[in-house]
């Protein structure tokens, strides 16, 4: 990251960004649109390398996995996806959706985080809308994605129970009983 505020990139579009992430060596971004689709952009020549379309679901959060190789997606349909990047230019993917049962129902993604522990093994933590925080263990074994769960927790039932305030108890119970869409 550069020191000085001077803009790198401009890009404008005419359909709506809901979210935008950059690789962590600045080459690739990629970005969710009117939650209906992913578009690829190749940062270096500034080119737009395609679009990926996850069919009767809409999109809400997205977080690299596999080195920047593939993508871990989420849908408001709560359902997980992991897009694995077979070549960039022409763009080429496999997608494979993946065990959900790990979710909260009915909740929404508030935030993916990802550590890369080898090309083909991720670590991956998933925020949700009640509060909730899963890791999950994402790997690709010759050519087959796998997933599991490591730790689960919820952050509403760790202030409820060691709240000492009725009133902030009662708040965050409440919180547990709605699909509220939170963004940090």
């Amino acid at each position: 990251m550069e020191d000085s505020f001077d803009q790198k990139y401009q890009f404008q579009f005419s359909d709506t960004c809901n979210e935008i992430i950059v690789s962590t060596n600045d080459d690739i971004a990629a970005g969710i649109f009117n939650h209906t689709f992913i578009r690829i952009f190749d940062l270096k020549n500034y080119k737009n390398l395609g679009r990926v379309f996850i069919h009767q679901n809409e999109v809400n959060c997205i977080g690299w996995i596999f080195n920047n190789q593939g993508l871990l997606i989420t849908t408001l349909q709560d359902h997980v996806f992991v897009l694995d990047i077979q070549n960039w230019d022409p763009l080429s993917i496999l997608y494979t959706e993946i065990d959900n049962s790990f979710m909260p129902k009915n909740q929404f993604f508030s935030h993916i985080d990802s550590k890369n522990i080898t090309e083909n093994r991720t670590l991956c933590s998933l925020s949700f809308s009640d509060g909730t925080c899963t890791v999950i263990e994402i790997e690709k074994i010759h050519g087959r994605i796998t997933s599991k769960v490591i730790d689960k927790f919820c952050m509403f039932e760790y202030q409820i129970t060691k709240s000492e305030d009725a009133e902030i108890v009662e708040l965050y119970q409440n919180l547990t009983k709605y699909r509220v869409n939170i963004s940090f």
